[in-house]
């Protein structure tokens, strides 16, 4: 039997700024839709994978790198 733990013990979240330079979006085996989104106008979010706070973080490190990044 693998061991399978009752309570996550580790969450990442990773987030990656990305720019489109070629080509299109498209789906592949790991997504069934692939858009880009200005940060005012994101479709509803999954909150119990990603809070408004993390994007308004994201958001303000784009703006300014030199924003240091949050670590929980």
């Amino acid at each position: 039997h693998p061991y399978r733990p009752r309570t996550a013990q580790r969450i990442y979240k990773l987030f990656f700024l990305c720019e489109l330079v070629g080509g299109e979006a498209a789906t592949s085996i790991e997504t069934s839709a692939a858009e880009f989104f200005a940060v005012d106008q994101l479709p509803p979010l999954s909150l119990g994978r990603t809070l408004v706070d993390d994007v308004s973080l994201l958001d303000a490190h784009r703006l300014n790198p030199a924003e240091r990044c949050y670590v929980d």
